[in-house]
């Protein structure tokens, strides 16, 4: 049984370990990227970016997300960080239900295809949440009263009651 699941677990190493090796050929044989930024560029701008690329299965993914994300500027999109988040719930979508129909830069599809691809999917998912969010029946807890503070001073009044209060630097 344990041999079973190292065997498992280094599987889906390997599928990461491949995919991270094939986006770094993608960006040094493209001249995207200086070859000694490559592992910062798929660290930090696309696995921190795309949490579900940590994940077991969605390790397998780097490449595809590499590909798709590279063109994309944060500096210059206001819908970036909206269009990782959507890259994201696709990653999760497709680890959920589709995980082998996919190879690791998925079957070369771009974002819009991709979107394309799961948009209706994604729709029903995002209504079934709101519909499980306004099923719940949440309380107000009496023992707590939300005051508004609208100054540094007002503010002053819960320097006791709390160690993080901003007014710890008072001096």
């Amino acid at each position: 049984m344990l041999r079973r699941r190292l065997n498992e677990n280094s599987l889906f190493e390997n599928q990461e370990a491949k995919s991270i090796d094939a986006a770094k050929r993608f960006l040094i044989d493209n001249n995207l990227i200086r070859p000694q930024n490559v592992d910062w560029y798929i660290r930090i701008e696309v696995r921190d970016k795309i949490p579900s690329l940590k994940t077991k299965l969605g390790g397998k993914f780097i490449l595809g997300c590499t590909r798709i994300t590279f063109p994309m500027d944060a500096e210059e999109d206001d819908d970036f960080m909206s269009n990782m988040s959507y890259i994201d719930r696709i990653i999760r979508r497709i680890v959920d239900a589709h995980y082998d129909e996919y190879d690791r830069d998925f079957n070369g599809l771009g974002f819009d295809e991709l979107v394309n691809e799961f948009n209706d999917e994604l729709k029903e998912e995002l209504e079934n949440e709101k519909r499980v969010i306004k099923s719940l029946r949440l309380k107000k807890n009496p023992r707590y009263e939300i005051k508004k503070i609208n100054s540094f001073e007002a503010a002053e009044e819960f320097y006791e009651a709390s160690q993080w209060c901003v007014c710890d630097n008072i001096d």
